[in-house]
């Protein structure tokens, strides 16, 4: 009787041990609940929190984000003429397009070289400035586990670099002012 008492306190010792140090299998509620909690955007990315934002923007418009490291997904809740709008956001580019016409643009972000493009009232010149602007709507977030397929680019649209497009469309010496102004 008394080698089994030893023995089951040994176990209930390891056990308490191994949960202290992180080892054990089982769920601890209070690790769990600590890892869902993010203070800001920036903390869910650097510590790879996937986020579902739902929230209306500037405009009035429905939108849900998806944010998956530094990856953005954005899609229209609200169908227009053109179907529901899209935009996938990652490697310092973003991609848009809609449902209903096979061509969407594709923006480099290093192209960026004005202020002509806003989120709001920010100027948007990179993915960190898009992330930052979602910091002012991070109370519309909560974590949610997304696929990776959610940022893969559609196969059946044609997307057109518009930066590329406009500086071609541009006559000469306007082009050549505009690729010298920083």
């Amino acid at each position: 009787m008394r080698h089994n008492h030893l023995f089951v306190m040994s176990l209930l010792a390891l056990s308490l041990a191994l949960t202290g140090a992180g080892c054990w299998s089982g769920s601890n509620p209070v690790a769990e609940k600590a890892k869902e909690t993010f203070t800001s955007i920036k903390d869910a990315v650097d510590r790879s929190i996937t986020l579902k934002c739902e929230y209306t923007d500037e405009s009035g418009e429905k939108t849900v984000a998806y944010i998956k490291g530094k990856q953005i997904r954005m899609d229209s809740a609200t169908e227009g003429d053109q179907g529901f709008f899209h935009g996938i956001i990652r490697d310092d580019k973003m991609w848009i397009w809609a449902d209903k016409i096979p061509e969407g643009m594709m923006l480099d972000f290093a192209k960026v070289t004005d202020d002509s493009l806003m989120m709001g009232d920010k100027v948007i010149r990179s993915q960190d400035d898009i992330l930052a602007k979602f910091e002012e709507k991070k109370d519309t977030c909560k974590q949610e586990s997304v696929a990776d397929s959610q940022f893969t680019l559609p196969e059946n649209v044609k997307f057109t670099d518009v930066q590329s497009e406009a500086a071609n469309a541009a006559p000469p010496a306007e082009a050549a002012t505009t690729s010298t102004v920083k």
